[in-house]
């Protein structure tokens, strides 16, 4: 729902964009014509030039891999004498504030005021059609012409005219016909239908509402024009306008009488305007562009390694390795740049068999990598049509360019590989543990086997220190090595672990189990935050 608010809020700033120039530099034109498509090509721009998005890049510096080793880790300010002292560990206790969900209260009010002009929009068709399909329509040169007995105001629908002829003299009817024949023949219900309609989605904004208002009028003034350019003489006209009135009308059709009259007579007796004031409808331009900079141009940070010129996610690691992202927002420019990088740099040659989009991020992907010494390795994930995880390519080269092995790493959504990778030297280092470590859990030391089979949720970094850094530093009670948990929480199993985590949503956690197999059971949690 924040995405549609968004949105909502950009086709509100381009409303008003256009609004603002009709009303500093358009209103006092008699351009009327060209006022109405301007009108309704903000109506169209406000509705699509929000969807659409200017990628631009910048390039920034790649700092390498640089994972934090366990050796430097400070020991624990504790004595090794009260390693003995081993008891339950205490629960922490865990705070879970309110939280108000803002989005959901704002969808709720706009969708219930859109429902509330939605519905009175139909209601207000439903009454219409029921007046135009319960009287007797009469059909004259391409029009059809309903008299009813009812105290409204003359009115066009599509081609629909309607009238009561007893409240108006003849000559005030053949200038109302006149009038309501020039709404029907220049297809303003369109119009009306379009504002009125856009109103619903944009009813929270009360420049839709001045939008709708200007666009009504300016019909209005085509209208009187019109019919004082080829029917009528204009001070006949002016005194029809002021003579008929009428308390009813209908919000989605074209009355005679429902713009103001004097605005109406003012425009009636206004000069025409010089034709180099149409340059006045170009200055709409610069302030859509100063949007679409502003709110629709979509930044990607291109990485280049201090080492090296070559950019789009190409570095190394700390080990040398070469490391290429792919990330699954990439175009197919970026990854053409990739390619012609990899190609010019490393002598990698980067073939992509497979590649579709679905919502501007790759749905399906199959690439291969190749050297010139006839080395191969492919990477496919073509499933389904839903967006594909960024993943990373690692390649470890000699000094002739030679690929001596590839590693594909798919990414964890909202998790970095830098990140993705420490997780990754934590399992490594699990393993280097002996078969009796100690264990440190939330300030409390315990021996292996009375939390055996205990699982734990950690949400700050574990830190392990392996049997020989541990017997240094703590003695011989440690000669196994040393695991840190702190800030944890005890849980049933996995899947405890996994619901917990759900509901208390922090970002990113890990999972040990402790079982009597020599390497604990070690997991990734990454919960993703609306």
């Amino acid at each position: 729902m924040e995405t549609f608010f968004v949105y909502l809020f950009k086709t509100c700033i381009l409303l008003s964009i256009f609004h603002v120039v009709y009303f500093l530099l358009l209103k006092t034109n008699t351009f009327f014509i060209a006022k109405r498509y301007f009108f309704i090509f903000g109506i169209l721009i406000s509705l699509l030039l929000p969807l659409y998005k200017f990628t631009t890049f910048i390039y920034i510096d790649n700092i390498d891999l640089n994972i934090t080793s366990t050796n430097n880790l400070e020991p624990i300010n504790t004595s090794t004498n009260n390693l003995e002292s081993i008891n339950t560990p205490k629960k922490p206790t865990i705070y879970n504030p309110i939280f108000i969900n803002w989005w959901t209260i704002g969808s709720v009010i706009y969708s219930l005021g859109a429902f509330i002009f939605f519905s009175s929009f139909c209601l207000q068709l439903l009454s219409l059609k029921k007046l135009l399909t319960h009287n007797q329509c009469r059909k004259e040169n391409g029009f059809n012409f309903i008299e009813v007995t009812k105290d409204i105001a003359p009115f066009s629908f599509l081609k629909f005219i309607v009238f009561n002829p007893t409240l108006h003299s003849n000559k005030e009817l053949e200038m109302i016909l006149t009038h309501e024949k020039i709404h029907a023949k220049q297809h303003h219900t369109i119009d009306i239908l379009l504002s009125n309609l856009f109103l619903v989605f944009q009813w929270i904004n009360p420049i839709a509402w001045l939008y709708k208002k200007s666009i009504e009028q300016n019909l209005e003034f085509i209208v009187d024009h019109e019919v004082v350019k080829t029917s009528f003489s204009k001070k006949v006209y002016q005194l029809a306008l002021i003579n008929i009135s009428s308390n009813s009308y209908y919000g989605i059709t074209n009355n005679f009488y429902q713009s103001l009259i004097k605005k109406r007579i003012i425009m009636l007796n206004k000069k025409p305007s010089e034709k180099r004031n149409l340059l006045k409808f170009g200055a709409v331009l610069p302030l859509l562009s100063l949007f679409f900079w502003s709110f629709n141009t979509e930044e990607i940070s291109l990485y280049h390694n201090q080492n090296s010129n070559n950019y789009l996610g190409i570095s190394n690691t700390q080990s040398g390795d070469l490391k290429i992202e792919v990330r699954n927002d990439y175009t197919p420019k970026e990854l053409n740049h990739l390619k012609k990088s990899l190609k010019n740099t490393y002598h990698i040659n980067l073939k992509i068999n497979t590649l579709e989009f679905n919502k501007g991020k790759i749905s399906k992907i199959n690439l291969s990598i190749e050297d010139d010494y006839n080395y191969s390795s492919s990477y496919s994930d073509a499933e389904t049509k839903n967006s594909k995880p960024s993943f990373v390519i690692l390649i470890k080269q000699d000094d002739k360019k030679k690929i001596l092995d590839v590693d594909f790493i798919t990414l964890h959504k909202g998790v970095s590989y830098e990140q993705q990778a420490r997780m990754h030297k934590i399992s490594e280092t699990l393993s280097k543990l002996g078969q009796n470590p100690i264990f440190y859990i939330n300030n409390k030391f315990y021996k292996k086997e009375e939390v055996i089979d205990q699982a734990f949720i950690v949400t700050s970094k574990i830190k392990i220190f392996p049997p020989i850094e541990a017997l240094k530093k703590y003695g011989e009670i440690a000669k196994d090595g040393l695991l840190v948990l702190e800030t944890s929480k005890k849980v049933k199993d996995i899947s405890d672990a996994y619901q917990i985590f759900k509901k208390e949503k922090p970002f990113i956690g890990e999972y040990i189990e402790i079982t009597s197999q020599k390497k604990p059971v070690y997991s990734l949690f990454i919960t993703q935050q609306n």
